[in-house]
């Protein structure tokens, strides 16, 4: 059995070998860390270079938000940031899945709504790692205009389900 007690030093200010293992093992979990972040780090900045580049090569008419992380969207006309995304929600309302199936019959329904939300959800990248799907839910939530227009329907489809089934 190994004395471990002779390995402690008297002075209590001088730290023990123990301690300096410790100390060690802490370092290099900060180390491993700070390396996953490093890597984190870099896939960003090359992904935000990608998006940089992309709007250069169509004329940079996409705006790279600073508020939400480099997020890619449009201004309107009276100056409101519009992310990408809400252009990509629209244009899957309006789009003929039909057609699409007509111009390309191997692939299926849900493929082109998955399609659609991989390219919802790239729109939506950023650097700062926001959820820019909650940061609207919040505005909305803060949004009285809207909270009563919910309230309303909310309201009038009680008037007609009692209406209706009573």
């Amino acid at each position: 059995m190994t004395d471990y007690s002779k390995t402690i030093k008297s002075d209590a200010s001088e730290p023990s070998k123990w301690e300096a293992i410790d100390d060690f093992l802490s370092l290099l979990k900060l180390a491993t860390e700070a390396n996953g972040k490093n890597i984190q780090i870099q896939e960003k900045v090359i992904l935000a270079k990608y998006l940089y580049e992309a709007n250069s090569y169509i004329g940079n008419q996409i705006i790279l938000s600073k508020e939400y992380g480099f997020c890619p969207g449009l201004i309107d006309g009276a100056k409101n940031f519009i992310p990408l995304f809400s252009l990509i929600e629209v244009v899957d309302e309006l789009i003929d899945y039909d057609r699409i199936i007509q111009e390309l019959p191997g692939i299926s329904y849900s493929q082109i709504n998955g399609a659609i939300s991989f390219l919802r959800k790239v729109a939506q990248f950023n650097i700062k790692n926001i959820d820019i799907d909650d940061t609207l839910d919040d505005e909305l939530a803060a949004n009285d205009s809207f909270l009563s227009e919910l309230r309303k329907a909310f309201a009038d489809k009680e008037d007609t389900r009692v209406l209706n089934f009573g």
